[in-house]
């Protein structure tokens, strides 16, 4: 199935981002979020989780730089439809509300359009009453194509209970500036898992400050602290790591986190950072390695690696491109054949990397669950079990919309040729 804005009987519109005439488009940054939903997983109790914790994620961007959330509904039913239109429409009613203020004689007066949340959030929801889901990077795709601004944040899975920091689009709006003189950026924002809950509220956010000070919370990777996971020994093991694939995965994972310390503590002057000495010299070498490290998922022999890559990065990426006249959606779009919440979740960022984007990090920006925002998502339940949702809303599924496993290697393999062959056209231009 088709994703696209042009489609009015299919997208419904809910917020239009009434602050967007006022967007700088050079250095401000779009934050994306899309939600894949069925009757599995749109239960009372479930779907009240998903919609609070997205609700937190935009309360927490803000309303000074633009956002899109993109909501995609399969196998809807009336009733379904209904509920779903009743609790999108009072969340933004209720933000707009909670923003009314008072005069000096205590009466009320209108709310201030710029001081609610959803005043700069374009917000749409897609009905459908076939079961068939749209594939995640499809709707990223979607969502990406209306942003207003060249930098755009995409990439966090609410289904994993992840919030962004407190600080995440003032650090976002900072790197742009810092970096509106040239082109071809890809910044990666960090994604940890507590084991801890930081505060008894599960939606309790967190800056970075407080972040560097809590030496209690115990911080794995997300894929570790799934409330759904899959076993590593299902007899489809197309789908399941190797223990050196995912021994590469996690050095990964932890080479990007170790990074981001070390540059936010230096680059914030953070305690601690003084003693941080990353010269510059140093500072290269380390993005060089990260860089190769990137392209090499891209080696055939690291197919099934790239297939199970179970992280999908929170990246900040520039729309113009390292080449004059190129556009990232043009050549590095998201491969929307490639369906499912554990599927090729890194080629984009390989191939950014191949094609000689300058792969950062973004200091001070990170994203985190802790055990109650976890839950939430799951209806409270978030005990270790095999994940028993829809087709396609489970990890476990790989690439769903792909039964056909030579074609899919097909489809890889074409891109990766793709990916070659135009960095080295590049190269000799």
């Amino acid at each position: 199935m088709l994703a696209s804005w042009q489609d009015e009987d299919f997208v419904e519109i809910l917020s239009h981002g009434e602050t967007w005439e006022s967007v700088n488009a050079k250095t401000d940054v779009t934050f994306v979020m899309t939600l894949e939903l069925n009757p599995s997983n749109s239960d009372g109790s479930n779907l009240d989780g998903l919609l609070k914790l997205a609700e937190t994620n935009l309360k927490i961007w803000g309303n000074q730089q633009p956002s899109i959330f993109l909501i995609h509904v399969a196998g809807t039913t009336q009733l379904l439809a209904q509920s779903i239109y009743e609790k999108l429409e009072a969340m933004v009613e209720t933000s707009s509300i909670s923003t009314d203020t008072k005069n000096e004689e205590g009466e009320e007066i209108d709310a201030d359009p710029l001081m609610n949340p959803f005043s700069s959030c374009l917000m749409a929801v897609m009905m459908s009453a076939d079961i068939s889901l749209i594939s995640r990077k499809a709707l990223l795709n979607m969502a990406t194509a209306a942003a207003p601004t060249r930098f755009v944040i995409s990439g966090l899975e609410l289904e994993r209970g992840v919030m962004l920091s407190n600080e995440t689009a003032l650090f976002a709006k900072r790197t742009s500036l810092l970096h509106e003189d040239t082109t071809g950026n890809v910044f990666i924002i960090p994604q940890f898992a507590s084991k801890t809950d930081w505060k008894e509220d599960g939606l309790s956010t967190l800056g970075i400050e407080e972040f560097m000070k809590q030496s209690h919370l115990e911080l794995s990777p997300l894929h570790q602290l799934d409330c759904r996971s899959c076993a590593h020994s299902s007899e489809d093991n197309y789908y399941s790591h190797t223990k050196e694939d995912a021994k590469k995965e996690k050095n990964l994972e932890q080479q990007v986190n170790s990074l981001w310390q070390k540059i936010t503590k230096y680059d914030l002057k953070i305690k601690g950072g003084e003693s941080i000495r990353i010269e510059e010299r140093y500072s290269l070498d380390m993005y060089d390695q990260l860089h190769i490290d990137l392209i090499h998922l891209l080696n055939i022999q690291n197919e099934a690696l790239l297939r199970n890559y179970d992280v999908n990065h929170l990246l900040m990426v520039d729309s113009i491109g390292p080449h004059d006249g190129i556009l990232t959606s043009d050549i590095v779009a998201e491969v929307e054949e490639l369906g499912g919440l554990r599927c090729f979740n890194a080629l984009r960022l390989a191939k950014l990397a191949v094609l000689g984007y300058t792969i950062q990090i973004l200091p001070g920006a990170f994203s985190i669950s802790f055990p109650a925002s976890r839950k939430i998502v799951y209806g409270g339940d978030c005990s270790p079990m095999e994940d028993s949702m829809g087709v396609g809303l489970s990890r476990c599924d790989g690439c769903f919309m792909m039964n056909n496993h030579d074609l899919l290697e097909s489809i890889i393999s074409e891109e990766r040729k793709l990916a070659a062959k135009t960095s080295i056209l590049w190269n000799e231009v």
